[in-house]
């Protein structure tokens, strides 16, 4: 069973620039062939008249981890540390073929059971010469301080490590279930990190797993 999971609809088919944009998202994502990542089964495109849609056609799986959020679901500490395994695995893979994500959230990762996959690569970034950038995107919610700073200053950016923010920032979400925000955009992170997790009923290496991630 597969699903349109994601599409690029562009009103004019002679703008190449957006068409081979959508191509090379779909080229990034099949790179990244990993168990732990959403498989993409196919790429078309469909042209009518003056508009084209490009579809990335991937696996069918059974919900995002944002549905658990919104639903209150409380995450055993093994769920959280299979969750936080089988991501970074995905994560550190992709990292070792020059793919960065950069739109690391609950809303891009999917449980079917207790298997969790990374999707959604639309923002993703090819390392080439440098693992750095000045290109801003992604959710701001799970945004590291850098990428918050190359924002503002128009700064540089390690948009791998940055990732490894975004996942952190994730896994405390599914702690807490409460937006991370508040925390990451904190003066003082580390403190804030603290304080939030430690009322929560997990073990300390658990706790300090998230603080690792935004150090």
């Amino acid at each position: 069973m597969v699903k349109r999971h994601d599409f690029h609809f562009i009103q004019k088919p002679e703008s190449q620039q957006l068409i081979c944009k959508s191509l090379n998202t779909a080229l990034a994502q099949a790179k990244v062939h990993h168990p732990n990542v959403c498989e993409l089964l196919e790429v078309q495109l469909e042209i009518h008249e003056s508009n084209c849609t490009v579809f990335h056609i991937l696996e069918s799986l059974e919900r995002s981890v944002n549905q658990d959020i919104e639903e209150r679901k409380q995450y055993t500490e093994p769920e959280l540390r299979k969750f936080l395994c089988q991501t970074s695995g995905a994560l550190a893979f992709a990292h070792s073929k020059g793919v960065a994500h950069r739109d690391v959230k609950p809303q891009n990762i999917f449980r079917t059971k207790d298997t969790y996959k990374v999707g959604d690569f639309d923002c993703y970034f090819l390392k080439r010469d440098s693992s750095v950038t000045k290109s801003f995107t992604g959710d701001r919610r799970y945004m590291s301080p850098q990428v918050r700073e190359a924002y503002i200053y128009g700064s540089q950016y390690n948009a791998f490590k940055a990732d490894v923010f975004a996942l952190g920032a994730s896994l405390l979400q599914l702690m807490t279930l409460n937006s991370p925000e508040t925390v990451v955009t904190s003066d003082s992170l580390d403190e804030a990190v603290s304080i939030e997790v430690e009322r929560l009923p997990w073990s300390a290496q658990l706790k300090q797993l998230v603080g690792n991630a935004g150090s």
